[in-house]
């Protein structure tokens, strides 16, 4: 909206100030960029929005000028809240036509202009949290399609070499058509790596075209470092100005593939290499994420723990009692959730069931119950009782503990820099 248009508006809302009528239909109820204001009171909002900032231009007591300081204030007030004529108005205050209407314009440019200025700064608000907010959903829906595979296809286990040459493959028309080279230094001896090679294509894709975009000369370069549970690929040769003016937040290929990096445990940073040239470091990992078996009968309860756990990058199979033994022939878990109260079969029956079959005789069991029979459950075997409702960092603690891994609440390991 042009700076014009808007003082015609704020003359309008002044000059019919008392007729809700008019002010439902005034230009400015439905372009003011308002926060959660229900649309039946805005133009009630949007009057009283103005006359706040009418009585903001009221002088204080000390204020230099004395009577002449606050002329103009008592112009606007008595014209436009009062609702008095411009005679009226210049009787009342005994000033001539002529300077009645100098103060009027000079208090209605002083209050046009701040209501612009907040009118300007709620837009930009608005607008940024209209972008963070589609960047969250972009990064949160990419991680929930990232999820479902993940539950559909398992611990599955990717040549990193072929998902990466692949890529090269794809991304190649477009490096050709921007005029750019990327060249690879790549291990020999690449590792597997434990994420659905779908995801994985499609994170390095994401990122690489983000690369494109920010390319700093005439070639990018990709390079990868194995340590320890981490492979960690750095695409090289991005221009620190125009990462700074775009911000991470804007790029739609980095937080692509920040939301299905971190449904395996990865991750993607900006990070520099060793001459200090910026660069999209994405960490991957090498090992299985360990995979929790979830035994209860009842599904919000499943739901439950299945997002607190995905959240942390387990892998979770879930199951009820009466088909808990032959999804065991099927894997062996890293830890088990057993509800106690389940029909057909108890948790009781099926923890020393657990106890007893040597391939899951050592698998760590957690009782999750209403119950509260803690010494019994470690009698039997369990490993920890918790008593329902459990909450996301109890769980996430607890489970944390007894697989003895590093805390993965709100951490990531932290993979080495290319």
């Amino acid at each position: 909206m042009h700076r014009d248009t808007f003082d015609l508006l704020i003359r309008d809302v002044l000059q019919n100030s008392h007729s809700p009528t008019h002010l439902q239909l005034q230009r400015l109820v439905s372009a003011w960029p308002w926060h959660d204001q229900p649309a039946d009171t805005r133009a009630q909002a949007l009057r009283e929005l103005v006359v706040d900032a009418l009585e903001a231009l009221q002088p204080g007591d000390s204020a230099p000028g004395g009577r002449t300081g606050r002329l103009g204030y008592d112009v606007l007030r008595l014209r436009y809240i009062e609702c008095l004529t411009p005679e009226e108005v210049e009787a009342t205050l005994g000033i001539s036509h002529t300077s009645y209407y100098r103060w009027h314009r000079e208090a209605l440019d002083a209050l046009v202009s701040l209501l612009w200025e907040r009118y300007r700064r709620e837009v930009a608000t608005a607008q940024s949290e209209s972008a963070e907010a589609a960047t969250v959903s972009s990064s949160s829906l990419a991680r929930q399609e990232a999820l479902r595979v993940a539950r559909e296809s398992g611990g599955q286990v990717t040549p990193l070499r072929e998902v990466v040459e692949d890529v090269l493959a794809t991304i190649d028309p477009l490096l050709r058509q921007r005029g750019l080279a990327l060249s690879c230094d790549l291990p020999a001896d690449l590792p597997t790596v434990h994420i659905d090679p779908v995801v994985l294509r499609q994170s390095i894709v994401s990122a690489l075209v983000d690369a494109v975009n920010l390319a700093e000369s005439g070639s990018l370069r990709l390079s990868a470092v194995v340590s320890g549970e981490w492979v960690t690929l750095a695409i090289v040769g991005l221009d620190a100005g125009k990462a700074r003016a775009l911000g991470l937040d804007r790029l739609t290929g980095f937080t692509a593939s920040q939301g299905l990096l971190t449904a395996y445990g990865g991750q993607i940073t900006l990070g520099r290499d060793v001459a200090g040239t910026p660069s999209f470091c994405l960490a991957i990992p090498r090992t299985k994420a360990k995979m929790i078996l979830i035994i209860d009968d009842d599904a919000d309860t499943v739901g439950l723990y299945r997002r607190y756990l995905q959240a942390a990058a387990y892998t979770v199979r879930s199951t009820d009692s009466a088909h808990t033994w032959a999804l065991l022939e099927e894997f062996t878990p890293d830890l088990v959730l057993l509800d106690i109260l389940m029909p057909r079969e108890d948790g009781w029956n099926i923890l020393q069931g657990l106890r007893d079959n040597p391939r899951t005789a050592n698998v760590p069991v957690v009782i999750c119950s209403v119950l509260d029979q803690a010494d019994l459950a470690r009698a039997l075997g369990a490993a920890e009782v918790l008593q329902k409702p459990i909450g996301q960092s109890e769980l996430l603690r607890t489970v944390t503990r007894l697989l003895g891994e590093t805390a993965r609440q709100g951490k990531r390991l932290s993979p080495a820099r290319a």
